[in-house]
């Protein structure tokens, strides 16, 4: 393992375990039960259909569930701070080997498509994997991303592993350290609960009702009905009939026509048969339940259903703080576990700036900032950051503010002087003893 097997010894780790060491797993050429059903595809729904991770995504709600909190992450601004020894916080410029997630982890993508992919893959299967690289001093170089499919974490001897099969079609093993490893949460602390095995029943139903529309719709969407005629008709009558009745509205289909019965026939037309109404009700469904388990707000994937205009912002903060912190928190927590020097744990972190996605209104941005203000929290220059406005010129905006009336705690004010006011009524008049003119 060259560089990677030195580090591993210099802090105590045991060797890789060879191929041979490892008992005996499943693999993508033979995979075991519970590997088919962890992945959402060993067992049909009882809807009939298999659900796999690229089946869910034909289910639209999935597919906008999975891209909106993909892009919010990826959107997010990732930075490397230091902790100064007087208590301030600065973002780190100058350190290239941390730098590499919040800049271009690869030569092949960029943070926004890495993030992207990353957060696509663990609200997909549940898990992401990162595998890091390093170079000389055990500096990281490089990140990629590894398919969740191809990935099995496990223990050997008390120690956490990582097996994956490369794009090569070459088995490897590494140690935790190597990867960063973002997952949902877990029932048993290594593999993060796979949302397409928990809602298979709800996906399964959903994918049904699509595959229901689309045969619909393949035999001509038209409603069922009935041709009445007022004369008794024989078998055979009846079986030319309906022939020549669907000839009839096939180029009625094709050429816009209208179709035209003899005879003194009618043709009436079915209500909803409560299938179709089912599949109304299913899909509308199906697509809350999706959200429930994304955790994504319904107006954000277009489903506005009994929404308000007046509580979207509520929901889009909702959003942010039950779902986007927690994510948010979740991958700062892994890097700054996995990325950064022993040495350097404390002083240096990694954190996403979730500001912009917290404005909220115009109105209520603008109350906040006058507060923060008027008690010295923000000066103006910071307070202006808050919409991308520059610094004022010359040093204005530094100034820190706060209330006439409020003093440090256990500082006990200074007495005020009877008329200390110049402008209060009965105020002293005289200037160097001189009464004023007019008194």
């Amino acid at each position: 393992m060259g560089i990677i097997q030195t580090i591993a010894n210099r802090f105590g780790y045991a060797p890789i375990p060879q191929k041979s060491e490892i008992e005996e797993r499943s693999t993508l050429q033979n995979p075991e039960q519970w590997f088919l059903d962890w992945i959402g595809g060993g067992n049909q729904s009882l809807s009939g259909v298999k659900v796999t991770p690229d089946s869910a995504l034909s289910i639209s709600a999935v597919y906008a569930c999975c891209r909106t909190i993909s892009n919010t992450i990826a959107s997010l601004h990732l930075g490397l701070y230091e902790r100064l020894p007087n208590g301030d916080i600065r973002e780190v410029t100058d350190t290239p080997e941390y730098l590499i997630p919040c800049q271009e982890p690869n030569e092949l993508y960029s943070r926004y498509t890495f993030d992207s992919t990353s957060e696509f893959h663990l609200s997909l299967n549940g898990n992401s994997y990162t595998r890091l690289f390093f170079g000389r001093g055990g500096r990281i170089s490089k990140m990629e991303i590894l398919y969740p499919e191809n990935v099995t974490p496990f223990l050997k001897d008390g120690k956490l592993f990582y097996q994956y099969t490369d794009i090569n079609g070459k088995i490897q093993t590494v140690y935790d350290w190597e990867i960063l490893h973002f997952k949902n949460f877990s029932a048993d602390g290594l593999i993060g609960k796979n949302p397409i095995q928990v809602a298979r029943e709800t996906f399964g139903m959903s994918i049904a009702a699509n595959q229901y529309a689309a045969n619909m719709y393949k035999n001509g969407g038209y409603a069922k009905g009935v041709i009445e005629s007022p004369h008794q008709l024989k078998t055979e009558q009846i079986a030319e009939l309906r022939r020549s009745f669907m000839s009839v509205l096939q180029d009625y289909q094709n050429t816009s026509g209208i179709p035209v019965l003899g005879h003194g026939m009618t043709y009436k037309q079915i209500s909803m048969s409560p299938k179709d109404a089912e599949y109304i009700a299913a899909s509308k469904m199906s697509i809350l339940d999706v959200c429930r388990y994304y955790g994504v707000p319904p107006h954000m994937v277009a489903e506005m259903g009994n929404t308000a205009y007046s509580n979207i912002e509520q929901q889009a903060i909702e959003f942010v703080q039950n779902l986007v912190r927690p994510k948010a928190k979740l991958r700062e927590t892994e890097m700054n576990r996995r990325i950064l020097r022993q040495s350097d744990k404390g002083r240096f972190f990694y954190r996403y700036n979730l500001d912009s996605l917290l404005r909220g209104d115009t109105a209520a941005r603008g109350e906040y900032l006058v507060k923060m203000l008027q008690n010295g929290v923000y000066n103006i220059d910071e307070a202006r950051a808050f919409d991308n406005m520059n610094q004022l010129p010359n040093g204005l905006g530094k100034a820190h503010y706060r209330p006439l009336n409020m003093v440090e705690v256990g500082v006990t004010p200074e007495p005020t002087t009877q008329n200390s006011d110049p402008l209060a009524t009965g105020a002293n008049d005289t200037d160097n003893g001189t009464p004023q003119a007019g008194k």
